[in-house]
């Protein structure tokens, strides 16, 4: 299970993916320019402000048939 990262509120998405690149690395970074980026089950600009609360997914692209 993945460990939850709690940015400060006023945080940004892309903020929020800059700092989880900086905490996991580079096998995430190499990952996360294919994610979508999801806040609360719709998909989420970079710039949107995250609030409390918010629930944050990265989605990585899938296949299927």
């Amino acid at each position: 299970m993945a460990r939850a990262v709690l940015p400060a509120a006023g945080t940004t998405v892309s903020q929020l993916v800059l700092g989880l690149r900086s905490t996991y690395g580079d096998q995430l970074g190499a990952v996360l320019p294919s994610c979508s980026i999801w806040v609360n089950r719709l998909p989420a600009d970079p710039g949107l402000v995250l609030q409390g609360g918010d629930e944050v997914a990265l989605m990585p692209p899938v296949s299927g048939g």
